[in-house]
């Protein structure tokens, strides 16, 4: 997560959600499918930033009409 602001006419379409949120390190499973968070609640939508891949970076929307940059800092593969 940065402390990056994404302005509203920045972002892009909804690409999903947060599926499972907890904040215990037991149940951050590599075996978990899906958006998992540590910080958003479920049900937090995730939204592409126009001009910028998913691959790279989302916005999160922390509160309704506000956005913050999430930045994916290694690829996910099925080790992590």
């Amino acid at each position: 997560m940065t402390d990056e602001i994404i302005e509203r006419e920045e972002v892009g379409e909804l690409i999903g959600e947060v599926d499972k949120y907890s904040d215990e390190e037991k149940d951050h499973s590599s075996n978990y499918s899906g958006n998992f968070s540590n910080i958003y609640e479920s049900g937090t939508e995730l939204y592409e930033i126009e001009g910028i891949s998913r691959a790279h970076a989302i916005a999160v929307e922390y509160e309704i009409g506000h956005y913050v940059k999430a930045i994916i800092e290694e690829e996910w593969t099925e080790e992590n």
